[in-house]
């Protein structure tokens, strides 16, 4: 027999024989019947839920110049990112100097949706590129087994440019390898990482609007494929896993393009943004580069690297003339960092697909660090880069231009002053093998030494 508690009766009930008729109901709230009631006020037992500490969208200004907009639940996220560059270059004494710029000023535009898919957005300021104001654009998603598929205007680079980030589109000008065979254009990749990073590989589809470095037309429809490996990883082939055992983390690259019904003047070009090597305009039926390298740490803030180049035209010009292996080159450098115990990255050399977007201490997309010691990072590198004949026999280089040997010895020290403020020292010495017009008037030079100081404001 299962007994039902019994009802609990009100004191002053309609059946209660001592009730007073005249007696107000108590009320524990003023009811919409009540012309003093508050119409907004709920009852204990009508109060809804407690809200839950769900995270809502915001708008935030960092300390560093960015702005940060998350959606609810921290997803979509989207940093606004401008960067004013101020530039000072000391060029050779025959050409106007100094020379005060902020042409590589621009806005760039990072972030996720959803905490699976990456973008970026870099936009020059300047809009003096070919292809307009749009250095960089793509987004990324990730696919099945590693695997991540990339599209926009995507980089097409081939060695350590790309490494670290800043050097390809912050701080560091070009050198002479990346004149022979970088840019950018639309296009498709596909490619990602695997064991814990000891293992990298893409491939790249360059569909329209090839461009050089700087942005000016050249190349055609490509095909480019990276791989880096770090063979004595413990992930790899069960290598050693002491951190003093730095030589675990060697890694070598081996890079490939094919470019095809490419156009454009080929030219490389000084840290002074002086011509050393300009061809007349020319269209090839194809273009073929190879590059590889390889990278030791030495410490954990100090990294030997070295790698090789080589560059073939075929099809060249209304006789459609072969140049195998008419560029070739080499570059020997250091990378050192010093006031910091942040090691160096030693990821090689792809920065695509991008990490998620993050803050405080995390690598951002760009794959600079937002690392907060006072460090000053060191670049000390030798380049060298050798011409064959063909192109100048065939009368295709510009008056005044290099017609074999090109070497350069670079020294840069960059500086974060603080979160957004970053200084960057770059000396540079050129040597040609013959003259260098500098000028229309006909001054010329063989060695050409370049200063330039830049400040940049919004990392």
């Amino acid at each position: 027999m299962i007994l039902s508690p019994a009802p609990v009766l009100n004191a002053q009930g309609a059946d209660d024989p001592f009730a007073d008729p005249f007696a107000e109901e108590s009320s524990p709230t003023p009811t919409l019947d009540d012309p003093f009631g508050d119409p907004f006020e709920n009852s204990e037992n009508d109060s809804p839920t407690p809200l839950t500490n769900e995270p809502r969208g915001s708008i935030e200004f960092k300390p560093n110049g960015r702005w940060l907009i998350r959606g609810p639940g921290g997803v979509p996220e989207l940093a606004i990112i401008p960067t004013l560059r101020l530039e000072l270059l000391h060029t050779p004494e025959a050409l106007d100097s100094p020379f005060f710029t902020t042409r590589d000023s621009e806005i760039r535009l990072e972030g996720n949706i959803l905490d699976r898919d990456s973008f970026l957005a870099r936009l020059n300021l300047a809009g003096d590129h070919s292809h307009g104001v749009i250095s960089e654009l793509w987004f990324d998603t990730p696919l099945k087994h590693g695997f991540h598929l990339t599209a926009g205007r995507i980089p097409g680079t081939l060695g350590l440019e790309s490494f670290p980030g800043q050097e390809r589109r912050i701080s560091i000008s070009p050198g002479l390898l990346d004149w022979a065979g970088g840019g950018s254009a639309w296009g498709l990749r596909s490619g990602g990482r695997w064991i814990r990073g000891a293992l990298a590989a893409d491939l790249q589809l360059m569909l329209d609007e090839a461009v050089d470095v700087d942005g000016e037309e050249f190349g055609g429809y490509g095909l480019l494929t990276r791989f880096s490996v770090r063979p004595l990883s413990q992930y790899l082939f069960g290598g050693p896993d002491g951190s003093q055992e730095l030589w675990k983390d060697t890694s070598l690259f081996v890079t490939a393009r094919w470019d095809w019904e490419a156009n454009g003047a080929f030219r490389i070009r000084s840290a002074g943004e002086q011509d050393l090597l300009l061809t007349t305009p020319l269209h090839y039926d194809n273009i073929r580069w190879v590059r590889t390298g390889w990278r030791l740490p030495i410490s954990p803030t100090l990294h030997f690297e070295n790698e090789w180049l080589r560059s073939g035209f075929f099809g060249v010009g209304p006789t459609d003339l072969d140049m195998p292996g008419e560029v070739t080159a080499f570059q020997l450098g250091l990378r050192a960092r010093i006031g910091s115990q942040t090691p160096l990255p030693i990821a090689l050399p792809s920065d695509l697909p991008g990490t998620r977007f993050e803050e405080d201490g995390v690598k951002s997309l760009s794959g600079h660090s937002q690392d907060s010691e006072r460090s000053y990072d060191l670049l000390l590198r030798y380049e060298q880069l050798t011409l064959q004949s063909q192109l100048f026999d065939q009368g295709w280089l510009e008056t005044g231009s290099g017609s074999n040997d090109l070497e350069a010895i670079r020294l840069a020290v960059t500086h974060q002053v603080r979160p957004g403020v970053q200084w960057t020292l770059e000396s540079a010495w050129t040597r040609s093998d013959v003259p260098i017009l500098l000028s229309p008037a006909g001054n010329s030079a063989q060695n050409l030494f370049t200063f330039r100081c830049l400040v940049e404001i919004g990392l």
